[in-house]
Order: structure tokens, then sequence, then C-alpha cells
């Protein structure tokens, strides 16, 4: 048995096909037509926690190859519910290839320059937790005309419980490197930065090490506890 597939984008509703065959019918005079394909709708998940892989990826790659930018922001990649499902249900590099490859089709969209920048920052805490997709996108997002629509989304986002800080402690895309701290060897489990700025606090739990760092006179000079 033969079974013959139609590429049809099935992740929004009255999508058409890609590769814009017609599909002929017949209507109740007899008179035999082609019109466009379309798909059926698809949720991003089918329970609590089973997600819809195919949608997941599918959606932004036919949009993407479609040349459909606008429909790829509002159905995807500005879309909170969708971000937010793909990063429970695949690593954070699926999403960040979604958003790099959407850099290099549209150039000039800078809503999609600015979300990845702050994704590329944003990491580490989102592979540990993908609510974190919220908070630190508004706390690493600029205010302006770009983003206010989205971050305005980002808020209204209420499938989850989180929390947003009421001042910005997260380093935003572009921002100046002051120090670098390139001793430790192994990884660093929390750092905290006192109030006055003089002094860094680094906790690395594989070597059960608390380090303190006077990095206004030598950041390479610390007391180790």
């Amino acid at each position: 048995m033969c079974c013959f597939f139609t590429a049809v984008e099935r992740g929004a509703d009255g999508a058409r096909v890609l590769n814009k065959e017609k599909k002929p019918y017949t209507n109740a005079e007899g008179e035999v037509i082609e019109e466009d394909r379309y798909g059926t709708s698809q949720p991003l998940r089918f329970g609590e926690d089973d997600y819809n892989i195919q949608a997941l990826n599918n959606l932004p790659y036919h949009r993407l190859h479609a040349g459909h930018v606008d429909l790829l922001k509002k159905d995807g990649l500005a879309k909170v519910h969708f971000c937010v499902a793909k990063l429970h249900a695949l690593p954070v590099e699926a999403l960040l290839d979604d958003f790099t490859a959407a850099k290099a089709a549209f150039p000039g969209k800078p809503l999609i320059t600015c979300i990845l920048e702050a994704l590329l920052l944003s990491r580490k805490g989102l592979q540990m937790d993908p609510v974190q997709f919220m908070p630190q996108l508004l706390g690493r997002l600029e205010d302006n005309e770009t983003t206010a629509e989205f971050k305005q989304r980002l808020r209204e986002y209420s499938s989850k419980v989180w929390f947003e800080p009421d001042v910005n402690i997260l380093v935003r895309p572009g921002g100046q490197l002051l120090h670098g701290i390139h001793v430790h060897t192994s990884e660093i489990y929390m750092m905290t930065i006192t109030s006055c700025g003089h002094y860094v606090i680094t906790v690395c739990g594989s070597l059960e090490e608390i380090k303190i760092w006077n990095i206004k006179v030598d950041p390479h000079g610390c007391y180790a506890m």
C-alpha cells in the first residue's frame, strides 16, 4: 500500500498548503473546480504534559519558508503560549533555532532580533524552568515601541504562576562587559553582587567553595570560605 502526503501547514486555522497545488472537487452543479487546500487546526498540546511536537516544529518552519512573516509572529514566535509550550516540550535550542532562522530570513524585523538576543542571555534559566520565559524576557527586553505589545502579552500570560521583579536586575542585550572572572574550575551555582558594587560573591557547589571578589581593586584576587 502506498501513502501520499501533501505538505500542509497544520498549525493554524485556514492555513494554505505551501506547494501551491490545487485540490479538484465537483460542486453541486457538476462542475470540476480546483481550490487551494487547507489544513485543519491542531492544538499545541493534547493534555497537561502531552505536547503536539509536530505542530510545534512544523508551524514556524512552514511559515518561515512560505515567507509569511506576520503569521510567523502572530501564531508562533511572538505568541507567548507557543514559546512556553515549545520550551516545555523540547530543548531550549529548538526555540533558539526558530528565532535564528527567522532572523536570517527576515533581517528587517527588529522584534525577532530583540527576542532572540534576550533568549540567548536567558538560556540557562530556561533550561531549568520554561516558565522563566516571562520574567526573563520582561527583564531583558528594552521598553520601546518595538517590544511594547509583546511585553504586554508576556504580562497577560496566566496559564502558570510566575513573578515579575519590581526592580530590573537582569543584563540586557548589548550591555557593556565590566568584569570577567575566569578562575573557577567548575560550574558556578550562584552569583550575586553587593549593593555597593564593590564585591561579587560566587558559590561553586561541586568544590564546596564560596568566594568573595573585590572587583574594584583586583577582580582576580578573592577571599575563599
